[in-house]
């Protein structure tokens, strides 16, 4: 193998690219792994109790009544939801502008699915929690996030003023005119 490196550098400089390329959503791929199979271990069994209860199984209920008209399962988009939250979360942490709107975004529907999908009775209760759940790891997501530019004066870096003065003068001095007798003459 290392013949063919030594035959081919431009091989090396392919497999490195295409590594650096892949890396980082292998990592992704692995992390979003790792967070749906907890959740999923957390809520496998239907009718379990406990705080990720109160989260997922309203909007498991919700999904499975609005999915029945849709040619998606109540599972799929249960799945989508779950992916897209794990996923707006890391581009929300990692500071990318679109997954902090689509964290928002998830997190307002994610509220309002958990009080449709809770039982009158404890609703206010339910949502209650979804949404501090929501805001503590919003905490984390947005962090770093203003809501306003900062002032000019601490963004900008100060440079010292520059100042050209131009002096503008008569011009050289003209040749004063030599007489020699009568005539005047010019000389240089």
């Amino acid at each position: 193998m290392d013949a063919f490196y030594d035959a081919a550098p431009w091989a090396r400089a392919l497999i490195r690219a295409v590594a650096v390329a892949i890396a980082p959503f292998a990592a992704l791929y692995v992390t979003m792994a790792l967070l749906l199979a907890w959740v999923d271990g957390a809520t496998a069994t239907p009718g379990h109790t406990g705080l990720l209860a109160v989260l997922t199984e309203p909007v498991r209920t919700y999904l499975h009544i609005h999915t029945a008209a849709v040619p998606i399962s109540a599972e799929t988009a249960y799945r989508v939801w779950q992916f897209t939250g794990c996923l707006s979360f890391l581009f929300a942490v990692y500071r990318r502008g679109f997954g902090r709107a689509i964290w928002g975004l998830w997190g307002a529907a994610s509220v309002a699915m958990v009080w449709t999908g809770t039982p009158d009775t404890g609703r206010a209760v339910a949502a209650g929690v979804a949404l501090f759940a929501w805001s503590a790891a919003s905490a984390v997501a947005w962090r770093g996030m203003r809501l306003r530019r900062p002032a000019a004066a601490a963004t900008e870096a100060r440079l010292p003023e520059l100042r050209i003065n131009v002096q503008l003068h008569g011009g050289p001095p003209a040749p004063a005119p030599h007489r020699v007798g009568r005539q005047t003459t010019w000389l240089n």
